[in-house]
């Protein structure tokens, strides 16, 4: 028997077999260059088919501060404290669900006035606007921080902003009134316990008028004297110090009296003289006439006693001593007289005070 024979070897490599599994990156390199092209070409058809077909949506959104501690408005309120970050995330949580509530959409609406037509449409009841509204605000919790954003989306820019406002401002007016259990009730029973407060005190008021008409008085203190007592004690107080000071005045006129003592002369001549001796006119005409006194001195030293211009200097030296002793002389006069006439006025006003 005869073996078979083998079989011939090609002189070609066999490529290899595929195994089934996907392999992009390895279809992306051997044909890189038409995945280029079909990129580009899908690329270019989008962007035409979004230029002509696509519709752009606005959003507005308001970013809502949730203030992680609440001031105390009563002397002593625990209703709003929160004793850990949990209860605050469930704070918060509770206030995202609040913010789109129907109540608040109704306010919404009515806090647009007639700005209403930029969400409402014509013909479109309240009730289905504000259902309308509450599906179509996004409100989330943003995540470790304390804020709520409230978004609004639209094909139409217009008035976006302002729906946003509305809502979140009718939310925080509704939470102000929130805060407190039953906090109008509680204001309305401080305000009208205020109005039987305010009228209870003017009643009083009123009654004690006509008590102090009836009795004659202005008081009611106990601590107070009747006012006719108070105002004769007054007086006697005033008379007692109208007459201190006239007896006053009269002791300082009867120590410048020199009618009645050579003690009061002197002491008259005293004053008189500290006047004449402060006096700006008196002083500047004793500095002229000592300047020339002196210059006079001047010229007469050398010159003999019988020599002319001698006998004229000592003759004009007599003349300037002369008339400084004659305007010292009217400065007193009149100095005294001025103190005099002072004292006397002094006392006819302290008599005329007391007799009044």
């Amino acid at each position: 028997m005869t073996a078979p024979a083998p079989p011939a070897v090609s002189g070609s490599t066999p490529g290899p077999l595929s195994s089934g599994a996907l392999m992009p990156l390895v279809s992306l390199r051997a044909h890189k260059w038409l995945a280029l092209t079909v990129m580009l070409a899908v690329a270019a058809g989008g962007a035409v088919i979004g230029w002509f077909k696509g519709t752009p949506v606005y959003q507005a959104t308001a970013v809502v501060y949730v203030a992680p501690r609440f001031a105390n408005i009563l002397r002593e309120s625990k209703e709003l404290e929160l004793q850990s970050n949990t209860q605050y995330r469930e704070f918060i949580e509770q206030q995202a669900r609040t913010i789109n509530r129907y109540d608040i959409m109704l306010a919404a609406l009515v806090r647009l006035g007639e700005r209403r037509r930029l969400w409402q449409a014509d013909g479109e009841s309240d009730r289905h606007a504000a259902e309308r509204l509450q599906r179509a605000l996004t409100i989330r919790p943003v995540r470790n921080a304390y804020l709520i954003t409230v978004s609004l989306e639209s094909r139409q820019p217009k008035g976006l902003d302002t729906i946003v406002n509305a809502v979140v401002n009718a939310y925080l007016e509704q939470v102000r009134k929130e805060d407190i259990y039953a906090s109008d009730v509680r204001i309305a029973s401080l305000r009208e316990r205020r109005d039987s407060l305010v009228a209870d005190m003017q009643h009083k008021v009123r009654r004690r008028t006509e008590l102090a008409q009836e009795v004659g008085v202005t008081t009611f203190a106990d601590n107070t004297l009747n006012p006719y007592d108070q105002l004769l004690l007054d007086n006697t107080n005033a008379l007692a110090d109208a007459q201190r000071r006239r007896i006053s005045a009269e002791a300082q006129l009867a120590a410048f009296d020199g009618a009645r003592s050579k003690a009061a002369q002197a002491a008259l001549d005293s004053a008189a003289s500290e006047v004449v001796a402060k006096d700006p006119g008196l002083n500047s005409l004793k500095a002229n006439l000592f300047e020339r006194r002196s210059k006079l001195l001047e010229q007469i030293s050398g010159l003999k006693p019988e020599h002319i211009e001698r006998l004229k200097i000592e003759r004009e030296l007599r003349e300037l001593d002369e008339e400084l002793e004659r305007a010292t002389t009217v400065l007193m006069a009149r100095a005294r007289d001025t103190l005099l006439q002072l004292r006397r006025a002094e006392v006819r006003q302290a008599r005329q005070v007391e007799e009044d």
